[in-house]
């Protein structure tokens, strides 16, 4: 989350204060036309300053400066323009025939210090005259520029300004209203951005196209940045969707899927992985509020799944850990949900166990194949598959030969130690699959006491009062634990345990057999 910053941070040309002393307030309000858009956003940085200084001296009786109903409407409404995040965020086309300057932390803390500044004087303003709800066209522009700023990944907002944007909202929507606003949204600010940005997946009414056809527009988009006005120039549209995806329920859902659906392809079809991560993350928001119902009839489940797919194979050295990192950690769990969607009866078990193997077999095994010696990303693959096999239940007994070769690789790799967190999410993994797969953990009880029992003892080695691997070692413990108690319940191991302990003495404590089953007789096996 980006962190909390104000004006007060940097040195504005001039002070509002002065400013405000040498202006007249209706000289003020009289430059500030609705539908002026300032180029230089410190230009309307230090008006909303100077205005802020006039509506709080106003409020507090030190000022016989007057404002009435239709001059607050005004400046609400050229706030909600001249205060929207636009092209200034862009991502930079490496087409583009203009160089355009990065911008600096000086930049984005005067962005920040605008959204705030701007949201202080929105409250100032409800306090002197409170928004009419029946003013709809003017509830759009306001829950949109609220939008863009509730979006705490968005890289101009603070947390402040997060907080006060859902205020604001809560005071122009209710419960009641919702619906209608939010299929306006989608079709005043939502459609006409996303209109160039066609996907050969679907068809026109929003269904899986039997014979889908290459696409002239999708393949020049990136090309053409006049295609994706949403990406290059109104990039407070990705804010504003995931507000209505976040206030969605499932009457809104199907009464606006023609408007929802194609700006989510639309995002994680982009070369850009922040796009994509985005469309990931707004696709699992989409999926908990959609019926299972709407995705089987339109067939939309199968276009999700195959845009989702390609976004596995961002995996280093082609692509930089930290990209990789970011679209596979919200890849995974997109198509993990979708699975659980699309499958929600009892009777398409067997369906949704294909759709987990899937995501196995051609993700995470594939992922850890490629990009197994990069160790964060092995420590989220691990993670994922451990949230799969959670998933899969017993039925994951069967990925089991492929699954624990690499995880007791993991545990017994010779500077393991040196990466915590990667042993962390194995031996946690190990529980995960002890605890869903015990019918069948005997016969793989060798291959996960390999693991186990040489990281213990690495562990021990090297300094078990390291916080970190503290934890593992205790995890390792309740593993074991675990495995004992499953193993004990089919048959009885004593013998193995015996002869483990008598050529490794330091596994004694690790391998107590319990006293339970002391005086069991050994059932064979």
């Amino acid at each position: 989350m980006a962190s909390d910053l104000s004006p007060s941070s940097w040195p504005p040309p001039a002070s509002p204060v002065s400013e405000a002393e040498r202006s007249n307030f209706s000289d003020l309000i009289a430059t500030l036309a609705p539908g002026q858009r300032s180029n230089y956003k410190w230009t309307v940085l230090e008006r909303i300053l100077v205005l802020e200084f006039y509506l709080r001296q106003t409020l507090d009786g030190a000022s016989d400066h007057t404002l009435g109903p239709q001059a607050a409407a005004s400046l609400r409404e050229w706030i909600t323009i001249a205060a929207l995040p636009n092209s200034e965020f862009a991502p930079r086309s490496p087409y583009a025939i203009s160089e355009v300057a990065e911008l600096t932390q000086d930049d984005i803390a005067k962005y920040r210090a605008l959204g705030l500044r701007s949201l202080q004087v929105i409250f100032l303003l409800e306090d002197m005259y409170p928004f009419s709800k029946d003013e709809q066209a003017l509830v759009v522009s306001m829950l949109t520029y609220l939008a863009s700023y509730s979006d705490a990944s968005a890289p101009w907002t603070c947390s402040k300004a997060q907080s006060q944007a859902q205020l604001l909202s809560s005071l122009y929507v209710d419960s009641q209203s919702l619906p209608r606003l939010i299929s306006e949204l989608l079709k005043q600010r939502v459609k006409p951005l996303f209109t160039k940005s066609k996907n050969p997946a679907i068809t026109p009414q929003i269904r899986k196209a039997i014979h889908p056809l290459p696409s002239d527009e999708t393949a020049q988009s990136d090309l053409d940045i006049e295609n994706k006005p949403w990406k290059h120039e109104h990039i407070y549209v990705i804010s504003l969707l995931q507000w209505i995806y976040e206030n969605l329920d499932a009457a809104s859902m199907e009464s606006n899927w023609p408007l929802l659906v194609p700006p989510l392809l639309a995002l994680i079809d982009d070369s850009s992985i922040d796009h994509k991560a985005k469309g990931c993350r707004l696709l699992l928001l989409f999926l908990k509020s959609s019926a299972p119902s709407l995705l089987q009839r339109t067939g939309l489940g199968e276009v999700f799944e195959s845009a989702l797919f390609p976004c596995l194979n961002y995996l280093p050295s082609v692509t930089l850990e930290a990209d990789s990192s970011k679209i596979l950690e919200v890849a995974y769990p997109a198509l993990i949900y979708l699975a659980i969607v699309r499958f929600p009866d009892a009777k398409q078990r067997a369906a949704k166990t294909k759709a987990f193997n899937k995501i196995l077999h051609q993700g995470i095994l594939q992922g850890f194949a490629h990009a197994g010696d990069h160790v964060k990303i092995a420590e989220l693959l691990i993670n994922q598959m451990t949230d799969l096999i959670n998933e899969t239940g017993v039925a994951s007994t069967t990925n089991l030969k492929h699954i624990l070769p690499f995880l007791s690789a993991n545990l017994a790799a010779p500077f393991a130690t040196a990466y915590p967190p990667l042993l962390q999410a194995s031996a946690s993994a190990m529980k995960v699959i002890i605890i869903n797969g015990w019918p069948r953990i005997a016969y793989h009880r060798f291959e996960i006491l390999r693991g186990l029992t040489i990281c213990w003892c690495r562990i021990k080695e090297v300094d078990d009062n390291i916080a970190d691997l503290t934890k593992v070692k205790e995890t390792i413990e309740q593993a074991v634990e675990l495995l004992m108690s499953a193993v004990w319940s089919g048959l009885s191991a004593e013998s193995e345990i015996r002869n483990l302990v008598r050529n490794e003495p330091r596994l004694q404590t690790l391998l107590a057999i319990p006293e339970a089953y002391e005086n069991q007789k050994n059932v064979p096996i």
